[in-house]
């Protein structure tokens, strides 16, 4: 311990361990600044993405089906055969050109979907659509359903699933 006391006491040393820790504290300093830059570079993208992220949501759309117990065409008079199809958008954009095909399938061709009834082109954002179905004893109990459709986003869109009653 007293060499390190003797060695500050010559002449100069003390100056030269002062500029040696002022070399140390600025190297110390410029890589912390460094990494500061590239952190700060790295949240730049992150919140770009998001923007991007959240732009592009505005502008898609979002189909899911599902089968439900539908009422009766006459009023009051409930068949526990009839079914609906719904087609719901739960994105923020409105689909069109809505293309959906049961079991291989057009949907107007499909056995269940009751006749008369115009296909469904467009669904508006957060809203939905339906088809009236009817079952009957031995009818298929589930559905391969696929979903095709565009929005503004220019990226087309698909949903498949397997719809049961």
């Amino acid at each position: 311990m007293n060499e390190v006391i003797d060695w500050f006491s010559g002449p100069g040393n003390a100056a030269f361990a002062a500029f040696l820790l002022s070399v140390a504290a600025c190297v110390a300093s410029a890589i912390t600044w460094f990494k500061s830059r590239e952190t700060q570079r790295r949240l730049a993208q992150i919140a770009e993405s998001r923007e991007r992220d959240r732009l592009t949501d505005k502008r898609k759309a979002r189909l899911v089906a599902a089968v439900i117990k539908g009422d009766s065409p006459k009023k009051g008079f409930w068949d526990p055969k009839n079914y609906e199809l719904v087609i719901q958008n739960t994105g923020n954009c409105a689909a069109s050109n809505i293309r959906v095909v049961i079991d291989g399938a057009p949907v107007l061709k499909c056995g269940m979907v009751l006749p008369g009834q115009d296909e469904i082109s467009v669904v508006g954002g957060l809203s939905q659509a339906a088809y009236r179905l009817c079952t009957w004893d031995g009818c298929p109990r589930s559905l391969g359903t696929v979903i095709t459709w565009t929005d503004d986003s220019g990226e087309p869109g698909q949903y498949r699933t397997t719809l049961t009653f």
